[in-house]
C-alpha cells in the first residue's frame, strides 16, 4: 500500500514546487517593473545620446596687483641715487625703472663694467611711502646709506645741495672746470690727454683751475720729505697764477714719466721746467706761502668730493657736478646741450 502511494505523494510535491518558483519569479519581475516605472527619468531628463555633456570650467581667481605710489620720475630719481652709492655703477646711463604690480617694487637692469668684464645688475626698490632699496644682484656689500647725490649720466654725478658757481669762483660767465689731481699720481698723468683735448675744445665756454690733491704724494713723504714732494705743487699753483701752467705741466710730466723711478723731481728738475715769460719774483714769493693754497684746494675737495670720495683725477663741473675725465665730453654736454659739443 505505502510503496504504491509514495510516487503520488512524490508527484505532487513536485508539481507544488514548480508553482512556488513560478509565482516566486513572477513576484520578482512585477516588483522588477514597478521599480523601473519609478525611478526612470523623465523624457525632460533624457539626453539626446549626440549631444555631450556640457562641461562647467571656473576660472580661477585673478592675482591681487598693485598700483605705484610714486611716478616713474620718482623712482627714477632714487634709482639714479642708488648708482651713486656704489662707485662702480656710477659710470652707467641710468636705465628707466619698471612697474611690477605683483610684488608691488620697481626694477632695473643696468648693465655695468666691473674688472673689464661687462655685467648686468638687477635692482629692486620698494614702493613704500618712502622709497626704499630692497636688494641689488650685485657682490659686494650694500651701502649701509643711499646717497642724496645722484647720477645723471655715465660718470657724472649731480651733487646734492651745490648751487651754480658764484662770481666770486672768478669764471665769469664761463663754466668752471676744477680738475683735483696729485702731480705724482699715474691716474692724474693718464687723464693729461683727455683733458687737454677736453679743454681746447671748449676754450671759449669754460674757465679751468688745476688743483692740488695730494694722494699719491703722501705716501713719497715717508721717503723722500714733505718739503721735495710738495716743491712740485706749489710750482704749479703759482705758474698758473701767471696763466704758464701749461707749458711748464707739460716739461715736469715728461721728465717724471721717463725718471724711471718712483721719486720727486728734484729742484733743479723742475727749475729746468720754468717757462720764459714766468716774472720770478713773483713766482718765488708765491711759492713760499703756496703751502696754504695746497691745504684750501684740499678743503675744496671735500665739499665738493666728501670726505671719502677723495680721490684723483676728479673734476667739478659748474661747482654741481662731478665727472670722471674718461667722460668729460659725454658730462659736459649732457649738462650743457647748447655748448659745443661733438657727442651726447
Amino acid at each position: 500500500m505505502d510503496k504504491q502511494e509514495s510516487p503520488k505523494k512524490m508527484k505532487v510535491m513536485n508539481e507544488k514546487t514548480v508553482q512556488y518558483a513560478t509565482l516566486s519569479l513572477a513576484v520578482i519581475a512585477v516588483l522588477l517593473l514597478v521599480y523601473m516605472v519609478a525611478f526612470a527619468p523623465s523624457a525632460q531628463q533624457q539626453l539626446s545620446p549626440t549631444t555631450p555633456t556640457p562641461m562647467v570650467t571656473q576660472t580661477p581667481a585673478a592675482c591681487p596687483q598693485a598700483t605705484p605710489t610714486h611716478s616713474v620720475d620718482e623712482a627714477k630719481r632714487y634709482l639714479a641715487r642708488v648708482m651713486a652709492s656704489y662707485s662702480d655703477m656710477a659710470y652707467a646711463e641710468v636705465p628707466t625703472p619698471q612697474f611690477n604690480p605683483y610684488n608691488g617694487e620697481w626694477e632695473a637692469n643696468i648693465t655695468i663694467s666691473r674688472n673689464n668684464t661687462i655685467q648686468r645688475v638687477f635692482i629692486r626698490i620698494i614702493d613704500s611711502p618712502a622709497l626704499q632699496l630692497d636688494k641689488a644682484y650685485l657682490e659686494g656689500p650694500k651701502p649701509l646709506v643711499i646717497s642724496d647725490n645722484w647720477v645723471v649720466t655715465n660718470g657724472t654725478i649731480r651733487i646734492a645741495g651745490k648751487i651754480p658757481c658764484v662770481l666770486e669762483a672768478g669764471c665769469g660767465n664761463k663754466t668752471c672746470v676744477w680738475e683735483f689731481a696729485d702731480p705724482y699720481d699715474r691716474y692724474s698723468i693718464s687723464a693729461e690727454e683727455k683733458m687737454n683735448a677736453f679743454l681746447a675744445r671748449h676754450n671759449g665756454s669754460v674757465e679751468f683751475t688745476y688743483r692740488i690733491l695730494l694722494t699719491q704724494s703722501a705716501l713719497l713723504e715717508n721717503n723722500y720729505g714733505k718739503e721735495e714732494v710738495e716743491r712740485i705743487s706749489k710750482y704749479f699753483i703759482c705758474a698758473q697764477d701767471q696763466g704758464l701752467l701749461a707749458p711748464l705741466k707739460k716739461c715736469a710730466l715728461d721728465k717724471y714719466k721717463t725718471k724711471g723711478v718712483d721719486a720727486p723731481l728734484t729742484k733743479s728738475e723742475l727749475d729746468a721746467c720754468l717757462p720764459e715769460g714766468l716774472d720770478m719774483e713773483k713766482f718765488e714769493r708765491c711759492v713760499s706761502t703756496a703751502y696754504v693754497r695746497i691745504a684750501s684746494d684740499k678743503t675744496l675737495a671735500e665739499t665738493y668730493l666728501g670726505v671719502s670720495g677723495l680721490t684723483t683725477p676728479s673734476v667739478v663741473f659748474g661747482c654741481q657736478y662731478r665727472v670722471h675725465p674718461t667722460y668729460l665730453e659725454h658730462g659736459f654736454c649732457a649738462i650743457y646741450p647748447d655748448g659745443n659739443c661733438t657727442t651726447r
